[in-house]
């Protein structure tokens, strides 16, 4: 398994931050990251795939990926934009074993929304796969096949979460979520717009800020 960076040209400044608050808070991490990208360069120093295409063509670029690239059963899905604050390294590795039996397909590591169902495992239970968000790209491990069949090209993320969810009660297995905060992040762009500057700003060094961070303090 692998993590799977996504990032796009808006968003690109991200990722120098999103190396370093990764390797801090989640070091020694059992898993390889890779980038899959658009057409910017990003200035790490990590593997990156660039497909390029329409910025915001998140289904067909993953799927590109996933299909040309990637052959992992597994893999743990996180945005760029997302910066890690913290990782429970045990929950993570638990939740890799369980979407390793043979009837689960997908294990959320944000419980957004939280899962309503019982699972027998502690610490995690089961979403609901008739509502919404029961697709989400909150961070989580998937079965790659599985995240492969809920993409679509031509959808933006907004979009995949929406319509991929309605497509979920189609796939067969069950989909899990942890009930806390395995992988807590701060959500760094919101709605096209940089938030938590001030954060960034005091746990990431200045050579690796991202543009709105470096406008605001440098």
């Amino acid at each position: 398994m692998k993590i799977i960076v996504v990032a796009c040209d808006h968003y690109a400044d991200a990722a120098p931050a999103w190396v370093y608050l990764w390797r801090t808070y989640w070091s020694g991490c059992d898993y390889e990251a890779v980038f899959v990208a658009n057409k910017r360069k990003l200035a790490v120093d990590l593997p990156v795939v660039y497909l390029r295409g329409n910025d915001i063509n998140f289904g067909w670029r993953l799927r590109t990926y996933l299909r040309e690239h990637y052959t992992d059963e597994h893999l743990l899905i996180h945005m760029v934009d997302y910066f890690i604050q913290g990782a429970e390294v045990e929950t993570i590795r638990q939740a890799h074993q369980l979407c390793a039996l043979p009837g689960v397909r997908h294990v959320r590591l944000r419980p957004m929304p939280p899962p309503p169902f019982p699972y027998p495992a502690d610490g995690f239970g089961r979403i609901d796969k008739s509502r919404r968000y029961s697709l989400s790209l909150q961070p989580g491990i998937w079965r790659t096949e599985t995240l492969y069949k809920l993409l679509r090209d031509g959808e933006n993320p907004w979009v995949t979460e929406i319509q991929g969810s309605l497509r979920v009660p189609r796939m067969r297995g069950e989909f899990l979520s942890v009930d806390h905060y395995a992988l807590p992040h701060l959500n760094y762009y919101h709605k096209g717009a940089a938030k938590g500057l001030e954060w960034v700003c005091e746990h990431v060094p200045a050579d690796k800020w991202p543009d709105a961070v470096k406008e605001r303090f440098g």
